[in-house]
């Protein structure tokens, strides 16, 4: 009788150790179903927006760079940041222009040209290659420039965002 004890403890040891048992296999499943849900998760909510874009945001790109009646105002140079997340080693070159209704507005952003550059470098500064390489990022980013720089000014408004330059090296 005591040799039939011995036999099932190592019975089950040698279970216990076996990579391939009932239960790790279990574990295994529920680990490769829950990083399948994590990864549909991730393409869908994630990756798909910034490659395909939402339709609101295809609507709101639509008015931007459309011919229109206001005054054009350039300014006088280009702005040249990092890159973010690519420890300084591309940058982006941009040159601006804007789209005003009036001269009022045109004489306003001459005036706060300093504090126009200083918000543009600030906001392109924070910008990855992935938020600057396709379409709709730069359309993305013409909508975010172009509601920080109306919250900037205060009397009239800027109508479109145009880059007149946009290299990434």
């Amino acid at each position: 009788m005591g040799e039939e004890e011995k036999a099932p403890v190592a019975e089950g040891a040698e279970e216990k150790k076996s990579l391939f048992s009932k239960k790790n296999l279990l574990i295994l499943l529920i680990l490769v179903v829950i990083l399948l849900i994590v990864s549909i998760f991730i393409v869908f909510k994630v990756i798909k927006p910034l490659v395909v874009g939402d339709a609101t945001q295809q609507i709101d790109v639509e008015s931007i760079g459309k011919k229109g009646t206001g005054i054009i105002f350039s300014l006088d140079s280009d702005f040249i940041v990092n890159v973010a997340g690519t420890g300084a080693t591309r940058y982006l070159r941009v040159a601006i222009a804007f789209e005003v209704e009036d001269a009022a507005t045109e004489s306003e952003i001459k005036d706060r040209t300093t504090q126009l550059r200083d918000m543009i470098i600030l906001t392109l500064g924070t910008k990855k290659m992935e938020q600057l390489d396709s379409v709709a990022a730069r359309d993305e980013l013409k909508r975010e420039l172009l509601n920080k720089v109306n919250d900037l000014l205060k009397s009239g408004n800027v109508v479109n965002i145009f880059f007149t330059d946009f290299v990434i090296q």
